[in-house]
């Protein structure tokens, strides 16, 4: 795998991450599978990470939530949980 796929695959299992950060490395690492020939699809990441698909997908939707609300993610270290 180059450099760039380690580096968001790395960032992926960094318990360190806002829930913003880690949709954002969600997003490189399908953008990077992309650039190889090799899309993934948001349960192929999920398997590969081993993380449900629906848990990545909410996390991927972060990625589409307003200004105000991603700067409160950006700041957020828990995890925000969908509701049921």
């Amino acid at each position: 795998m180059p450099k760039r796929g380690m580096s968001a695959s790395s960032r992926i299992f960094n318990a360190k991450l806002t829930p913003l950060e880690e949709a954002e490395s969600y997003q490189q690492r399908l953008a990077t599978a992309i650039e190889e020939g090799k899309p993934l699809t948001a349960g192929e990441l999920a398997q590969q990470i081993g993380k449900n698909e629906n848990y990545v997908r909410f996390r991927l939707r972060l990625l589409d939530a307003i200004p105000p609300v991603k700067e409160a993610l950006r700041k957020e270290k828990s995890h925000p949980r969908p509701y049921a």
